[in-house]
């Protein structure tokens, strides 16, 4: 029986226009590659769905490509294209069970470097009607990281949060895939992924779906997992690909099937809103698995091999839906010259920027506006961590402002314990909880956390 891992988060985009704008660009594509793309969404009332697709369009007199960023409103269609760029397209986890995980969160739109016809137009347009997205993270409240979908309780469970999220508001979540499922068993999980995709179509949510990440276990394994370790944050997350994997370049024909079998899989399929291929790449575990975790720059080294490679298999698939690997840990620098070499990467390959950010408020506006030069769509695909400054109250004002998409970590809380902050691994609360929740918006019964959390939420999805 395969095991499935899966990660939620929501979002949602405001808009208050039903105005046809359709317009086209020409742009040269810096990988000399024809491709258009489009942004598909639905809008409810004053709600919007946004999803950015890339999709390849072959032109046979240039090696231009042409790029449309479309919205669907109602049965209509709408073209927004920000600026020159062909757009291409969040976390907690809740599983099923085990310790792998299965959804995760983005990644740059175009990558066309010049806009040649009506470029500042469409830019100007986009800005105009784009209100901003909010994407609250979620889990499956009796998963760890991953369970298996094949068990009715499961779906039940992902039916009843599902319900919860669409009252909130919520129009995406954020999951998490494992390779070692595919390996496992991949019809079981191809056919476990389309039935949670009919449950979330049922809400009007559109996952996000995560490839692979490199935070927390570095030794993933399939089969039962270990139950949560008591007081500590995140006890059963594991990295996908894990460390023998990374090492060993001859699994890299299986994760590239991976790759190329699930988003060749779903590669027109409208109820997914992208793919999130690498969750933070290279980041490093060494103070929470010293004796397991790769060495820092072995494993960035490895990671910035592999990654390039990842987008490449995923582009060859010919998605509808939008690539993105979100940016982390750059927002005190905000200094190009000093991006590393996997950051410089997941810029260059995105179709839209995605990045993490759980520091103050006026380090995420300072971010967000560093991120906005280039002109591409721009979404938060982590934050809220109370105790660390970063709230609803805080940041969510300003990302309705700055007009760009923020997806938090946490949603129902269970078995990933993320309510107890990161130091959680260092002092475990077992005898204590913390004076503040660190992420999760409602309790296992569904009762919010913090009341005005939720009403600033359906205030801001025109939910109230």
């Amino acid at each position: 029986m395969g095991y499935i891992f899966c990660l939620f988060s929501t979002a949602i985009v405001r808009g208050d226009c039903l105005y046809r704008l359709t317009s086209r660009l020409v742009c040269f594509h810096e990988r000399i590659r024809s491709t258009c793309v489009h942004c598909l969404s639905g809008l409810s009332q004053r709600t919007v769905y946004v999803s950015a697709c890339l999709c390849r369009l072959h032109n046979r007199t240039s090696s231009h490509c042409l790029a449309l960023f479309c919205i669907r409103i109602r049965m209509r269609t709408f073209a927004i294209l920000d600026g020159r760029f062909a757009l291409g397209c969040q976390r907690e986890s809740g599983c099923v069970g085990n310790r792998i995980r299965l959804l995760k969160n983005e990644r740059d739109v175009g990558m066309a470097d010049k806009a040649i016809a009506g470029g500042k137009a469409l830019k100007a347009t986009f800005r105009q009607y784009f209100r901003g997205e909010i994407f609250p993270q979620r889990s499956i409240r009796t998963a760890m990281n991953k369970r298996t979908f094949t068990n009715l309780d499961t779906f039940w469970q992902i039916d009843q949060e599902l319900t919860w999220a669409e009252g909130l508001g919520m129009h995406t979540m954020r999951v998490f895939l494992h390779d070692l499922l595919w390996q496992q068993d991949a019809p079981g999980l191809q056919r476990r992924i389309d039935q949670f995709l009919t449950i979330a179509a049922r809400h009007h949510i559109r996952p996000l779906f995560v490839l692979f990440d490199s935070c927390w276990d570095p030794l993933p394994h399939l089969g039962p997992q270990h139950p949560p370790i008591p007081g500590i944050h995140n006890s059963g997350w594991v990295q996908s690909p894990g460390a023998a994997a990374l090492t060993d370049e001859s699994q890299y024909p299986r994760l590239k099937s991976y790759v190329q079998g699930i988003v060749g899989a779903f590669a027109k399929d409208d109820r997914i809103l992208g793919w999130d291929v690498w969750n933070e790449p290279g980041a490093d575990n060494q103070g929470s698995y010293p004796k397991q975790e790769l060495k820092e720059k072995d494993k960035v080294a490895r990671v910035a091999v592999l990654l390039p490679q990842v987008f490449q298999w995923a582009r060859e698939m010919n998605p509808i839906q939008p690539l993105t690997s979100g940016v982390w840990e750059v927002d005190k620098s905000l200094d190009e010259t000093k991006l590393g070499t996997l950051q410089e990467i997941q810029l260059r390959e995105s179709d839209i920027i995605s990045f993490h950010n759980y520091s103050w408020p006026e380090y995420f506006k300072r971010e967000v506006a560093w991120l906005k030069k280039y002109n591409r769509p721009v979404i938060c695909t982590e934050y809220m961590a109370r105790s660390a400054g970063s709230t609803f109250d805080t940041i969510l004002p300003i990302a309705k402002q700055e007009r760009v998409g923020a997806i938090n970590w946490g949603f129902v809380a269970g078995k990933t314990q993320t309510y107890f902050p990161w130091d959680s691994w260092r002092h475990p609360y077992v005898l204590d909880q913390p004076s503040v929740w660190f992420h999760e918006i409602l309790l296992p019964d569904g009762t919010p956390y913090r009341q005005a959390e939720v009403d600033l939420i359906r205030q801001l999805t025109a939910k109230q």
